[in-house]
């Protein structure tokens, strides 16, 4: 719901950017809980694997966003966990004078235990990436919400309107300045 929001992100300029999805509870009144947050060590190379271990519990969902660096088109060609394909959600660059596109993948039911995401990019690129997995999640596309704020600002406020009761929002914040998000009100 939050996890990605609480990292503290760095980089050289004053841009904020926020992405955010919904997920949909996978049954009337189920409970989506959060299961287990990792990153991969961010590198300007043609890939980036790191190790994710999701719950064994029913109807798991991984998210994957990822910060690349090429202004003129979105680097990222594709992200596996345990050699399975994920799916590109979305992919913007915000900011025509900011070279860094965010992306969003997902993979419905994962397998579960101890499994390399690989992030890759064509050609070499500068790779951040993150992931977050949850149970109980509508083995379904996410909802995308176009909420893209794009501002030199100190302070972050998007309207969000999901069409699905009890779906849980996740965003990804990528600030270019050291900043730490918390879960607001």
């Amino acid at each position: 719901m939050y996890k990605f929001a609480t990292r503290k992100i760095r980089h050289a300029l004053g841009l904020l950017v926020v992405a955010t999805i919904v997920l949909a509870p996978a049954a009337t009144y189920a409970a989506i809980k959060f299961d287990v947050d990792s990153a991969g060590t961010p590198a300007s190379q043609g890939s980036v694997t790191w190790s994710h271990t999701a719950s064994t519990t029913a109807n798991g969902y991984l998210l994957v966003a990822v910060v690349g660096t090429s202004a003129a088109a979105d680097r990222i060609t594709g992200a596996t966990f345990n050699g399975v394909a994920m799916t590109l959600v979305s992919s913007t660059n915000p900011s025509p004078t900011v070279d860094r596109w965010r992306s969003f993948w997902y993979l419905a039911g994962p397998a579960s235990g101890a499994h390399d995401i690989v992030v890759s990019s064509s050609p070499n690129d500068y790779i951040e990436p993150y992931a977050v997995s949850y149970v109980g999640v509508k083995q379904v596309a996410p909802e995308v919400i176009a909420s893209v704020n794009a501002t030199l600002t100190t302070s972050l406020s998007l309207p969000i309107t999901t069409v699905t009761n009890n779906a849980w929002v996740v965003g990804f914040a990528h600030a270019d300045v050291v900043a730490t998000l918390g879960t607001g009100a």
